[in-house]
Parts: structure tokens; sequence; C-alpha cells
């Protein structure tokens, strides 16, 4: 973690409002990476150089004090894990609830994610107070009710949600040498769910967001022989903190997490 630290403080800067003009990225290709430390760190020290080269851009998200912000994330889920079967199966019809919590500005927000379609999602979100960052009030349940209505799922479903798993982590967040596409770097990830805490050390997960399907980081990555795979915050948590989940789609990031605690 400290060598992403000292390569980010040495990038030049950006802020959120300036990163959104360059990258809003409302219709985007995403793809995730599972690395170790090393191989985050040459892959961004590799695209710094191949920016400086060309005389491109590339700089790193300010908000706050340090490059690297802090998230946390609660997510919802019924007695039954509806929401981690209809994920894990890849259902026509599913959904996702969680607050995410931005630790260093103090910022929450409740959001819904939901799938209406093959390959259209909806992503919807109300900011809360820091108190209901792992609780719903009634104004927050009625948002979620009305949330999974439009995606013609049972609203009755929010009452039944409870907080199921907590992700803890650290981000960084790129604008790449193109000046259009994105990258995020999250770093000392950790599960926290049913009395398990799963903190797979060495792990970093990267993901690249484009609006023209491959960025320079993506074809960086690939000349590293470094492939993309499917990998979910809240499925692979799940999977790993509650025995005899189905791991599905996500295997091979249980497996990488397994061997990454195990170094």
């Amino acid at each position: 973690m400290e060598l992403l630290e000292d390569w980010a403080d040495d990038q030049p800067s950006i802020d959120l409002a300036a990163l959104n003009v360059h990258a809003q990225l409302l219709s985007r290709v995403d793809r995730k990476y599972l690395l170790t430390s090393e191989q985050a760190f040459d892959s961004l020290r590799l695209l710094a150089v191949q920016a400086e080269s060309r005389s491109e851009a590339l700089a790193v998200l300010s908000t706050g004090p340090d490059a690297l912000s802090r998230y946390e994330s609660v997510y919802f889920d019924t007695p039954g894990l509806d929401s981690f079967h209809q994920t894990a199966r890849k259902r026509r019809r599913r959904f996702k609830v969680r607050t995410r919590s931005y630790l260093d500005s103090g910022l929450h927000y409740l959001e819904v994610k939901t799938a209406v379609a093959r390959g259209v999602t909806r992503k919807e979100r109300i900011e809360i107070a820091p108190g209901l960052a792992g609780d719903m009030d009634v104004r927050a349940l009625s948002f979620v009710e009305a949330c999974l209505a439009d995606a013609q799922i049972d609203p009755s479903t929010a009452a039944r949600l409870r907080p199921t798993i907590t992700t803890t982590y650290k981000r960084l967040t790129v604008l790449q040498p193109d000046g259009v596409s994105r990258a995020t770097v999250d770093v000392g990830l950790a599960w926290n769910g049913q009395g398990r805490t799963i903190r797979p050390a060495g792990i970093v997960i990267v993901e690249t967001k484009s609006a023209a399907g491959t960025s320079p980081l993506d074809r960086l990555l690939w000349r590293g022989r470094n492939r993309p795979q499917s990998f979910s915050k809240f499925g692979t948590g799940m999977a790993l903190t509650i025995p005899g989940l189905p791991a599905n789609k996500w295997t091979r990031a249980i497996r990488d997490v397994r061997e990454g605690q195990d170094r």
C-alpha cells in the first residue's frame, strides 16, 4: 500500500468536478482485475511513464489530505439471501441495496441497483444521515420500495432487508492518459459478516472504466498477461463469510482471495 500511496502523492491531482468534466462516463465498459500490490504499482508506474512520453495527462483524484480515500459499504439482504442468489445466478430481474460511506468527506448514501433487462441496470441513491449508514428509517425504506417497484420487483421485499455484510477499503481514482477513461484501485479490502472478518493481504482490485471500450491501462495489463475477471465485493464476500453458499461465477476470485490470505 505504501508504494501506491507514494506513487499517488507524486502525480498531478484533479478534483471531483474536473474529473466529471473529463470522464463522467454515464455509458461505459467496466473491467475488473485482481492483482498483487506490486502488479498494481508496476502497471500504474508504466502508465505514468507512457503518459509523460506522449505528453498526455494523468491525474489522481484528490478529495482530502490523502490520495487514497476511505470507503465503507453495508450490504442488505433478506433472511433467505434473495439478493445474493439473484446476483449469483444472474437473474434477469435482480437488486442490490447498500449504504456507502465516504469516511474522509463524511458523506453517506443509500444506493439501490436494479437489473431490469438483460444488460440494462439502474442505480439510484439518496443522501442519508451518518447514523443510518447501517440501518434504514421510514424515508429510506420508502425509497427502496419505490426503486424496487419501478424495476417490477416486489416492493414488500424492502421491509425484509437487514444488514448482512460490511466492506471497508481505501480507493485511489485515476484519470487515465487518454483524458476520458478512469481507473480505480482498491486496497486494504476487508469483509465483516456473520461474526467473521476476512482481510486478504496483498490483494488489489483494479477497475477500468472507459467509454471507448478499451482504456490505456487495459492495454498495459493485457500486455502483462493480466485478464479481467468476474468480481463482486458483495457476492465474493458473502460466499467467503457464509459457509455453503455457491461460489458460482466468483470461483476464480475466491481462489485468488484465499491465496492472498495465505501469502
